[in-house]
């Protein structure tokens, strides 16, 4: 069995891709804790009620968010530092029983199924996740229900228990 698949790519996909990988790999629950630590963080500076303690956490919490901003700015750069290479902004993949061979006209890449640790599943697209950090894109548009099935099942056969994951949100 091989599929072909061939899509256009944007800085709307790019983004909607980054984002999707980092809520997921943030998570909400850690989301909402941020969230209330910056309203902890806005009552202790209003109230004045510094002491080591709260310095230290508001130092944590601060480091921490920027760090995220900075992460994601830089992959986001990337990305589009990327795509603004390229001539024709179009990617193929071609599938296959020994994994999936990427191609630009920035180049190919070959890469075999046991690299593949996970699927993320979105509404809108797939991340195929490799080298937990890094990830393919692919629209579900462009996937017959033939060509999803295939990419599971191959996952799911080369990875540990668990990996193939529904999404439970979409940006």
């Amino acid at each position: 069995m091989c599929y072909n698949i061939q899509f256009s790519i944007d800085k709307a996909l790019i983004k909607k891709a980054l984002h999707q990988f980092m809520l997921r790999r943030i998570g909400w629950l850690w989301i909402i804790a941020f969230v209330f630590l910056w309203i902890w963080f806005g009552y202790v500076a209003l109230r004045y009620e510094w002491n080591i303690l709260s310095n230290f956490f508001c130092g944590i919490l601060v480091i921490s968010t920027f760090l995220l901003i900075y992460i994601y700015y830089i992959r986001l750069k990337q990305s589009e530092t990327f795509l603004s290479k390229m001539k024709e902004p179009v990617v193929r993949y071609r599938i296959d029983q020994s994994g999936i061979t990427t191609s630009s006209d920035l180049g190919e890449s070959k890469m075999n199924w046991v690299v593949f640790e996970e699927i993320l599943k979105f509404q809108e697209l797939w991340l195929l996740i490799y080298a937990k950090s890094a990830y393919l894109a692919i629209p579900i548009t462009e996937m017959s229900l033939e060509c999803q099935r295939f990419i599971e099942h191959h996952i799911m056969e080369q990875s540990y228990p668990k990996k193939v994951q529904p999404g439970v949100f979409s940006i």
